[in-house]
This record gives C-alpha cells, structure tokens and sequence, in this order.
C-alpha cells in the first residue's frame, strides 16, 4: 500500500491510499480531477509486488515525474516525494509501497539425541542402605 497526495489548481490537496491500482482523470474509474488539461484517463497508479509504480495512458498533454517526461504507455517506478504533473495537476507520493512482512519463523529446535543403547543418558541414583 502507498499513499499520494493529489493537488489541483483551487481546491484542498486530497490523499489517496493506492492498494491495487487507481486511475487518474477527467472520467474515468478512479480519482476524477477538475482539470481540462488532464485526458479523461489519463494516468495509473499502482502498488505492485513491493514497487509502486505509474504509468501514463496516452494523454493527449503528458505526464511529467520530477520534471522529466514519461512516454506513454511505459510503467516507471515512484519513490517517496516523487512529484508527477498532469496538466495543471499534481500527484505527490506520500509513501513509497512497503513490502508485505516475512513470515515469521519458528525458533529453531535442538535436535534430538541419537539412537542407541542409553548408556549416555544419566544413570539413576542407587538406593543406599538405612543406617
């Protein structure tokens, strides 16, 4: 899971948890901005495999992470602060993806003795004679 901060020109930032994956645009099935230099789907979002990672859907005006442009239908990896720009529009990682816990592990167990006749285990107290 990771968390993103979107802002758009006139209104409060919001912060989105990604778990999956989320759409960014005008009309789609994810987060609808107001914004009509972003494309009605124009940007995914998603937390996979330990990664999050974003990918643009061929917008008409692009999408920029950190200021370079990304190239259309190509995923790229987002790292914690990484800022991407859709028109005038502004999606913030909040939290990079957090791999899921190793399992725990179960303490290790001496092994038992071998097999044999016994004669290393203790022997047992010999009864002495009343006095």
């Amino acid at each position: 899971m990771a968390e993103v901060e979107i802002r758009e020109p006139g209104r409060p930032p919001r912060r989105v948890t990604v778990d999956g994956s989320v759409e960014i645009g005008r009309e789609c099935d994810g987060e609808l901005v107001d914004d009509t230099q972003v494309s009605r789907r124009h940007l995914r979002i998603s937390a996979k495999e330990g990664r999050l990672l974003a990918v643009d859907l061929g917008s008409s005006n692009g999408t920029t992470l950190d200021g370079a442009p990304l190239t259309a239908g190509v995923e790229v990896e987002l790292s914690e602060g990484a800022v991407l720009v859709l028109g005038r529009t502004e999606v913030a990682v909040s939290s990079a993806v957090t791999p899921p816990p190793e399992p725990a592990q179960e303490p290790a167990q001496e092994p038992a003795p071998p097999p044999g006749d016994g004669s290393s285990a203790a022997a047992a107290p010999t009864p002495q004679p009343a006095a």
